[in-house]
């Protein structure tokens, strides 16, 4: 049995999961007149679902987020989700610390970091990666 069982146990929902299972949007952009010189604009943001949400809470509270995060994001590199899915196969254990950290803290700074996320299949492709590095 490997360490993050209760982790891996979201991978039947993310292979299965459409955006729809994991957030709604709400707040849909507008724009309204505040005064006769002043408009303000609302911009739609993620309204994320319980199941979604308990899966990152259960990666915060493992040994999954990087205490150290901005040292070892500088060593590995730019990490944007193209950079993240080409070289997710030939991860280290402590990349995927670094990578699981920049998407949860990430979302705070991007509203909707997660769903980009989803819908590239990174967290799939994450727990995937890191079942073979933890059996091995």
């Amino acid at each position: 049995m490997g360490k993050y069982e209760e982790i891996y146990s979201y991978l039947p929902f993310f292979e299965t999961a459409k955006e729809k299972d994991i957030c709604t949007w709400d707040g849909h952009t507008k724009k309204e007149r505040c005064s006769e010189n002043h408009v303000a604009y609302t911009v739609a943001y993620p309204v994320y679902k319980a199941k979604f949400l308990s899966f990152i809470e259960d990666v915060k509270q493992s040994d999954l987020i990087d205490t150290n995060y901005s040292l070892s994001l500088s060593k590995l590199g730019e990490l944007d989700t193209d950079y993240i899915v080409n070289n997710i196969r030939k991860a280290r254990l402590n990349d995927i610390r670094v990578i699981f950290t920049h998407l949860v803290r990430g979302e705070r700074f991007c509203d909707g970091l997660w769903v980009k996320a989803f819908n590239k299949n990174l967290f799939p492709l994450l727990l995937k990666r890191l079942h073979e590095l933890d059996i091995n």
